[in-house]
């Protein structure tokens, strides 16, 4: 079993460029894993990760040479990720 804090750089960027944003994240990450020994060195596991860091809220500005910005909308992004690993090990 695996639990704890993750953090990472997330960039939001939408399709007409509007929104592009970096931004540093923290949240949570939880798994597991089993491993089944075949033979005296050879095993075989499978591994399952669960992240969430958050949601992020995200604010639209237009910027036109020679004119004052002009706000276009905010919203918010969230981002999930589930990750399978599989792998055979030797064992000396």
């Amino acid at each position: 079993m695996t639990g704890g804090v993750a953090y990472g750089r997330v960039n939001f960027t939408d399709s007409g460029g509007a929104v592009n944003e970096t931004t540093i994240r923290a949240g949570w990450t939880v798994g597991g894993d089993v491993e089944y020994a075949f033979t005296r060195n050879w095993s075989a596991k499978v591994e399952y990760l669960y992240l969430d860091p958050g949601s992020a809220g995200l604010a639209c500005t237009i910027h036109v040479i020679g004119a004052a910005p002009v706000p276009c909308g905010t919203g918010s992004q969230s981002y999930n990720e589930n990750t399978v690993r599989a792998g055979l090990n030797y064992r000396f």
